[in-house]
């Protein structure tokens, strides 16, 4: 059996009782993770360099949209691979 366990920040009360329990039957640790987070809340403010950013993509009708058009999402991919690494995608379209 693998088990892999909740990560001790997302439960309201953490306690870790599952890795005692492992622990005291004599699991054997296989591999280990490393995880980050940002609590959100928590806002950073923004750079001054970020402001002007935005405001010229603003001011030059530049928007960001969501999309599902998968297709040409890749050939947007491709052309970006071939054009700065001249490389093609590890994976098609349809995998």
């Amino acid at each position: 059996m693998f088990y892999k366990p909740t990560a001790h920040i997302y439960p309201s009360c953490p306690a870790e009782e599952d890795l005692y329990a492992l622990y005291k039957n004599n699991a054997k640790l296989i591999s280990r993770t490393v995880a980050s987070t940002i609590y959100l809340p928590q806002r950073r403010e923004m750079k001054q360099l970020r402001k002007r950013t935005i405001k010229k993509a603003l001011k030059n009708n530049l928007y960001v949209k969501r999309c599902y058009d998968f297709r040409r999402f890749m050939e947007i991919s491709e052309d970006i691979l071939k054009e700065r690494h001249g490389a093609k995608p590890v994976h098609s379209t349809e995998e």
